[in-house]
């Protein structure tokens, strides 16, 4: 636990938290108060974390999207990184709905709603 925490960055107390919630799976158990731990997991915790800290989920939205898809929600995040770098560095090149659609696996409804927020800008351009 403690090679695990030092890893990811989070507090074993943190890390026991996230697998009561469900966060995470179990672990491998090795001995009664010994368990092994993949190396996916500090990923995995880190992702959790960036969810939490920079998009503001809360865990059982978290939970809901890991246990989905995780890959989707590693696309997500890196969509919302780009669209923020891009809407900081004032890009104005435009990208069209079917790319972002193919780049991301995101469904039309996603896209419409991100733009009724606006947080997509859709036009003819892109």
């Amino acid at each position: 636990m403690g090679e695990l925490a030092e890893a990811s960055g989070v507090s074993a107390a943190t890390i026991k938290h996230y697998l009561r919630e469900g966060l995470l799976p179990e672990p491998v158990k090795t001995s009664r108060n010994m368990a092994y731990y993949p190396a996916e997991f500090v990923d995995r915790i880190r992702m959790i974390k960036q969810l939490q800290e920079e998009r503001y989920m809360p865990l059982r939205v978290i939970k809901d999207l890991l246990e989905e898809d995780p890959d989707r929600a590693r696309a997500l995040i890196e969509l919302g990184d780009r669209l923020l770098e891009h809407a900081l560095a004032g890009e104005s090149q435009r990208v069209s709905v079917a790319e972002i659609r193919d780049r991301y696996d995101l469904p039309e409804d996603v896209l419409g709603r991100l733009a009724e927020l606006d947080v997509l800008t859709p036009d003819d351009t892109g």
